[in-house]
């Protein structure tokens, strides 16, 4: 049975992995709030006197697990909505220059102003390498919305991009 001080040292260990994971998906806010989940559910599993399990790879299942949970959750309040996204929006890839380390921090600002979904999809499909029927079995949407909504936050990060490289 795990200690106290067993519960400190993997959240010391383990907080800023799980914290960087779920804000880079879901922003500042829901990420904080995805965190705390994840670390009230390895309390709860070290009270069950089941501290053994609770790892770094199981913190960051935890963690994905959560995210998507948080993804599907919002898919399904969209559809609840009516909200239909149109398909004529050509795919087009992001340009190389936009992931080199020189503009990492600016294309971080720039991911947290889009609107949450935008960003939520850009980042499960460039970061985490998902592709679009991945992502689709994932949040529980269709295929065809997935594609529009995600050339529609290409465009979103495209034009705030340049409207933040014109401004510096």
């Amino acid at each position: 049975m795990g200690t106290s001080a067993d519960f400190d040292a993997i959240y010391d260990a383990e907080f800023a992995n799980v914290l960087r994971f779920t804000t880079a998906r879901l922003g500042r806010g829901e990420g904080e709030e995805v965190t705390a989940d994840v670390f009230h559910a390895a309390a709860l599993a070290f009270a069950d006197g089941q501290s053994d399990r609770v790892t770094g790879a199981w913190l960051m299942t935890v963690a994905r697990n959560k995210v998507v949970d948080r993804w599907r959750r919002e898919e399904r309040r969209r559809s609840r909505a009516h909200l239909i996204w149109s398909r004529d929006d050509a795919i087009e890839p992001f340009p190389d220059h936009w992931s080199r380390a020189a503009t990492r921090r600016s294309v971080l600002e720039v991911l947290e102003r889009l609107p949450k979904r935008y960003r939520s999809l850009l980042v499960a499909h460039y970061v985490d390498e998902m592709s679009v029927p991945d992502i689709a079995d994932a949040t529980g949407g269709s295929v065809r919305s997935i594609e529009s909504a995600l050339a529609r936050a290409r465009r979103a990060f495209r034009s705030e991009y340049r409207r933040q490289e014109a401004s510096a």
